[in-house]
């Protein structure tokens, strides 16, 4: 079964809303980072280690020579360093920048730091999987049996995430996984798909009511459960006020709290939301 219509009203059972995150979701970064260890080869780049990067670029280059320390406590305070530029960041100091207006600087972020993403290491991680060479990492699957699980489950699934649609689609596409987009890939929610930005410019998963607004009115009226997987315990803390409920994976930077407790895989997630 491929998702390649856009009704599934008659074929989906919608008791079960999946909705995935991306990074460090569908893949573990951690496992890239082992495999870059392992394999002693530093062109082996983890995509969350770039985006964090090409993030501290940004913030250089377009907000004042912004510190890489005052981008991490937007990242830890709010989830993700784009929401302290939109809700923190002087506009008095964007007005310096060339009388940059604050939704073209989204704009830009998402245009400049996913511009050069180097994926290589999704596809190395795929091919690391289905060897079986993955020392240390509890996961059962490789993304072919991930694929085969998601494809034939008769709920709806959609994906989730604050980094944009190309970034999404790219990474689907690197771990096998694009088949599961529908063909007018509108079951991904990312802060370009929102159609309706009126009350916000790129929109992530910080601001729920306006992020899973889609899926709120589509499923308003069934009892379906929304069940949010992701990686971040805020992106859940979140999700959960607007009665998503939420199992936390892989877990990241923002969670040291709990770095010493058993990693939650995908598989083990997908297996608690369906049961």
């Amino acid at each position: 079964k491929e998702c390649d219509n856009d009704d599934d009203s008659s074929t989906i059972d919608d008791d079960v809303v999946l909705i995935l995150d991306v990074d460090n979701t569908l893949y573990s970064e951690d496992e890239i980072m082992e495999m870059k260890k392992q394999k002693k080869d530093d062109e082996i780049m983890g995509i969350e280690e770039q985006i964090i990067e090409n993030t501290y670029k940004f913030c250089k280059v377009h907000c004042n020579n912004m510190s890489r320390e005052k981008a991490d406590d937007y990242y830890h305070k709010y989830g993700s360093t784009i929401e302290g530029l939109r809700f923190e960041y002087d506009e008095e100091i964007i007005n310096k920048n060339g009388n940059t207006k604050r939704k073209e600087l989204l704009q830009t972020f998402y245009t400049e730091v996913y511009a050069d993403i180097n994926y290589s290491s999704l596809r190395r991680l795929v091919e690391r999987r289905e060897s079986g060479d993955t020392t240390g990492y509890s996961h059962s699957n490789n993304y072919n049996e991930l694929y085969t699980f998601l494809s034939n489950t008769n709920y709806p699934i959609y994906f989730a995430s604050n980094s944009p649609s190309s970034h999404v689609k790219t990474v689907l596409r690197a771990l096998g996984l694009s088949k599961l987009l529908k063909s007018n890939n509108n079951n991904i929610l990312a802060p370009d798909t929102i159609i309706d930005q009126d009350e916000m410019d790129y929109p992530t998963k910080a601001n729920p009511n306006i992020f899973f607004k889609s899926l709120l009115d589509k499923y308003n009226n069934k009892k379906s459960r929304l069940i949010l997987i992701d990686d971040s315990k805020l992106n859940i803390q979140k999700a959960s006020e607007i009665g998503i409920e939420g199992i936390l994976v892989n877990k990241n930077k923002n969670d040291d709290d709990d770095k010493n407790k058993k990693k939650t895989t995908l598989e083990e997630a997908l297996s608690i939301a369906i049961d």
